[in-house]
């Protein structure tokens, strides 16, 4: 009966060893495959894109009175706009008229 055992035993270890040559002889194959046949993919074409002309921003907080900001966030929504464009518009106004 141990003799049995045994012998199934050493049946189920040989055959995980087989499976595990097998493994590595078919990964070993790939590899060469990979290395020897030429890629059929086609390259995608690098170019660099021009500069977008993109100004350099700088981000602060403001604290404004809250109707003053109710007023400023209907004229955005009325016009479309988001209320950094038209704190922009003002800003770019007052500078100019300074």
């Amino acid at each position: 009966m141990y003799l049995h055992i045994y012998v199934k035993i050493n049946e189920l270890i040989m055959a995980k060893e087989n499976k595990a040559k097998a493994f590595g002889l078919e990964l070993s194959n790939l590899g060469k495959n990979l290395m020897e046949t030429p890629s059929t993919t086609p390259m995608q074409k690098v170019t660099i894109s021009k500069p977008t002309g993109r100004v350099e921003e700088t981000r602060f907080t403001v604290h404004l009175p809250a109707d003053l900001f109710d007023k400023v966030r209907e004229i955005g929504f009325k016009e479309k706009k988001k209320i950094k464009a038209i704190m922009v518009e003002a800003l770019e106004k007052y500078i100019k008229s300074y």
